[in-house]
């Protein structure tokens, strides 16, 4: 969700360099395709933005959130396949990844973090069926963990207990205990299950393969 101004504490007191003003400035101005555009240029944190808070950055992180809005909204009413999951959302999903690769720049770069209001988005993400969705929402946790106590001090109860249990899922061996799929496999197209019980045998007359049998 959007980020509520009325609850933030305190005013920002940092010192706000004036190459970071005139990024924010930047990016609070540009649509919604020149501003994802901008974000992808964003690979590394420039020297000359320097630390401040996140708070700083609440209207640059309002345009994050309507992408991730976007893009865990389901297909349709009562459906478990995300937007994000459209056969025809490639835009959105390439959109997607860059806001989550850029808010894990901003996560370790600022500090104050307690506002960021959007981890229901990153929750709903989890359920995507794109691997490379589902890899930048993982390591944006790890750097909200790394770097700050907001998933332990900000997440509900319930929404920690949603996302130890998404995690378990993730970590868990795919395909059924027998199977040993990783994640990544079940999300390769074509994927083939193994027998759940394989068994093979093979009858030889000296090196002459006669029959081979896998049920």
């Amino acid at each position: 969700m959007k980020i509520d101004r009325a609850a933030l504490r305190r005013p920002c007191t940092a010192e706000l360099l004036p190459k970071c003003a005139e990024l924010i400035e930047e990016l609070k101005t540009l649509n919604d395709a020149a501003f994802v555009a901008r974000l992808a240029t964003i690979s590394d944190w420039h020297t000359g933005f320097g630390k401040t808070e996140l708070a700083r950055w609440a209207d640059v992180l309002d345009k994050c959130d309507a992408v991730l809005e976007r893009a865990a909204q389901s297909r349709t009413p009562g459906s478990h396949q995300l937007m994000v999951d459209s056969p025809d959302a490639a835009p959105l999903r390439s959109a997607t990844i860059v806001v989550l690769k850029f808010t894990a720049l901003l996560f370790e770069n600022t500090f104050t973090r307690s506002m960021y209001s959007s981890a229901d988005r990153l929750l709903a993400l989890l359920d995507a069926g794109n691997i490379e969705v589902v890899t930048e929402v993982l390591r944006l946790f790890y750097v909200m963990s790394k770097r700050s106590r907001f998933l332990s001090q900000q997440l509900s109860e319930s929404d920690q207990k949603r996302l130890t249990g998404r995690l378990s899922s993730i970590a868990e061996s795919w395909g059924g205990r027998f199977r040993n799929l990783t994640l990544s496999d079940c999300c390769t197209p074509g994927v083939k299950l193994g027998s759940v019980l394989p068994i093979s045998y093979q009858s030889k007359e000296g090196t002459k393969l006669i029959e081979s049998v896998e049920v």
